[in-house]
């Protein structure tokens, strides 16, 4: 009987205990749990060893690594705009977000725990970044990280920008970036 792929993938403590049935038969040394897959081959997870976090599929290893960071919010998305005025009034008619700032090339508006950024510059109609906000920005740490991942991270003042796989440009820093007392007095929060 084949189940659904559940919203996550266990951990090695999950396997929880591992009978004889449930032994490989071709290596009783080794411990294994199958994941049915419902468009896929089978997964099987391998409970060797407790720090092991390996699927095998045959013989290729598919290894998962914690996330370099997590992302809390979308701080921000920017877009490029034709007309600063006409979208500025637009967005706020259709949408409601509120005027946080504003100058003579860009305004920023506020809704919920995010922000968007409209410029008029680049290609109207395109995004020209988003920006991840993350608990506990480290600019060292996080620096390290993405450079490790082979990701080129360019610093700004109070973030980093990554380019995905496609070329788009990822913005990375902390959840609350862009919060200035300008800002809070406007009645804008994160939280």
């Amino acid at each position: 009987m084949r189940v659904p792929l559940p919203a996550f993938l266990p951990i090695p403590e999950a396997c929880g205990p591992i009978e004889p049935a449930d032994w490989d038969s071709h290596q009783l040394t080794s411990r294994k749990r199958t994941i049915p897959m419902p468009c896929h081959d089978d997964l099987t997870w391998n409970c060797e060893d407790a720090g092991n976090t390996s699927l095998q599929q045959e013989d290729e290893r598919i290894s998962i690594d914690p996330p370099i960071c997590t992302a809390k919010t979308v701080n921000h998305i920017a877009i490029s705009v034709s007309n600063l005025q006409r979208s500025k009034d637009w967005y706020c008619r259709t949408f409601g977000v509120r005027i946080i700032q504003e100058s003579a090339k860009s305004v920023l508006l506020g809704f919920g725990e995010s922000m968007l950024v409209l410029r008029e510059e680049g290609q109207p109609g395109t995004i020209s970044h988003f920006m991840f906000g993350i608990d506990g920005y480290n600019a060292a740490w996080l620096q390290a990280r993405l450079a490790a991942m082979g990701l080129d991270p360019q610093q700004d003042s109070n973030s980093f920008h990554v380019r995905d796989p496609d070329g788009l440009n990822v913005q990375v820093g902390d959840r609350d970036l862009g919060l200035s007392s300008g800002i809070i007095e406007n009645g804008f929060t994160m939280r």
